[in-house]
Formats: C-alpha cells, structure tokens, sequence
C-alpha cells in the first residue's frame, strides 16, 4: 500500500513567471567562493537594502535548547553533518527543522530558483522569488536560528558525502542516481522523504548494511513507473511540514540509538503506517 501511494512524480513543467525585483542573500558565501570576494547578485530590495551586514552565530545549549535537552541532547545534535539534497518544499522545512533542533552542521545542494507557484508549499518569502533556493534558505535560517548553510547552488552530482544524509528531490530517476552515488561513501544514516500531494514517505537506510540497502532499494522504480498527478494537484504545505517533521523525529532517534522505521502518512485519510 506504502508502494502505490508514493508512485508520484511531484514536479511540473517550467512555468512562466513575470518579471520581478529579487533579493540577493546577505553576506552569503558560497561553497567554494573564495571568502574575500563580495557576494553577488543584484541589490537588494530597498526594504532591505539598510539592514546592516548580518552573519550567522552558533546557537549555544543554554538557554535556546533547555526544554528540548533531556530529548535531544545537544552535544550528540551539534556534532552531527548533515547534507540535504533538493531544497523544495520537503528539503526548505526539513533544513529549519534541523536548524531548530539545534543542529548546525547542515550542506544543502539545490539548483533551481525560487518560483512563484513555490510559494504556497514551500519555505520561502515572496520577495525570494527569483533567487536560488539555497541562496534564500541560507537568508532563511539566518533569520529564524543563526544558522549558516553550507549550500551548493547546483544539483547534486559525485560529491562525496558522510554523516547524515537526507534525499529531498522530486522525481524517482533522480532520486535513483543520488542514491548510486551516495552509497559508494556509506554515510552514516540515509533518510528517503517522499512527498506527494496529500500523501508522504520517509525510508530510513543505513548505507553500510546490505540488508537495509537491499531493503530499500526494494522501493525504487523509474519515474516511468510513478502516478503523473496534474501539476494542479502536487503539493500541499501540510504534507510537506509534516513530513519534514517525521524526518526530524528520525534524526532525534538516531541520536538517541533507538531503531528506525519506514513511515507512510496519508493526511487524506489521516492514517499513518509503518514499515
């Protein structure tokens, strides 16, 4: 049942958007630049352009986490890297969620813009239309934690990745290539989040086990082979922040050594399986 509830390609076509003014991040350097070199971009919207120059701080244990420390103990959270593959509507919640919890440690890869039908469902502003995703979810969570991301304004390729791992991306063929790469390195923790438009999918792999990758590459198939929903019927905002919270939970279990299941929701029906 899990299967053909997430048989679901969650992508459309290229869409027409007007024109408009777009916000460039805010002492945002990326991966690779060199550090002395200013950010680029166009300028900023003139709401704006007199905030003063704004970098990121390293959220302390106390008092920020102390209703949450018996749970999740910040040491095991800070020392945790993880990489988050495809910064929509999944990978934008999921990357304030593990900024919330207090991880700080975050790589994002991600290279398409931020649309205005992104809007809706996704963890972006309007006045980040037009900018790179990793470029607005690092303006982001700069705002709402102090975190800075490591981002990548590219989709992913080779790289080679350890830590955690959490596959956020729109289409199974992708999603079946990232996986190719990723398991050559056998990072510590692979996490699967699928996302229809009322219906979600979180696969907990542990690369370095042959059954568990056995296991989960069980439930792959081509993007031939997914339910094509009109482009009218893809996303909701619900669907995506719960499953960015399911991913979450996952994450605090792991830190907490606790075994991991797969988990299907289905917010239609508001049933939730496991396995």
């Amino acid at each position: 049942m899990g299967r053909s509830l997430l048989r679901t390609a969650s992508y459309c076509g290229e869409s027409a958007i007007p024109t408009c003014v777009v916000a460039a991040p805010r002492n945002r350097v990326n991966v690779g630049q060199d550090y002395a070199s200013p950010p680029s971009g166009p300028p900023l919207l003139a709401s704006r352009a007199a905030a003063p120059p704004r970098h990121g701080t390293n959220p302390q244990p106390a008092p920020r986490f102390i209703r949450q420390q018996d749970i999740l103990p910040h040491d095991k959270l800070s020392a945790l890297k993880v990489t988050v593959i495809g910064c929509g509507a999944v990978g934008s919640f999921t990357c304030l969620t593990l900024a919330k919890m207090g991880i700080t440690d975050i790589e994002v890869y991600d290279g398409d813009k931020v649309e205005e039908h992104n809007l809706p469902n996704q963890w972006y502003r309007p006045d980040h239309v037009g900018m790179n995703k990793t470029d607005a979810l690092w303006d982001i969570l700069v705002d709402f934690t102090g975190v800075e991301l490591k981002a990548h304004d590219r989709h992913y390729d080779k790289d080679a990745l350890r830590g955690l791992v959490i596959c956020c991306v729109d289409s199974m063929d992708t999603r079946l290539k990232i996986w190719t790469e990723v398991k050559k390195y056998k990072p510590d923790l692979y996490l699967d989040a699928r996302m229809g438009a009322e219906v979600g999918k979180v696969l907990p792999v542990t690369p370095s086990d042959p059954a568990s990758c056995r296991h989960y590459e069980e439930d792959m198939y081509p993007s031939t082979e997914a339910l094509h929903a009109p482009c009218t019927a893809k996303a909701t905002i619900y669907c995506a922040a719960g499953l960015a919270a399911y991913v979450g939970a996952m994450v605090g279990a792991y830190v907490n050594g606790r075994k991991l299941e797969g988990v299907v929701v289905d917010w239609r029906m508001m049933e939730v399986m496991r396995g």
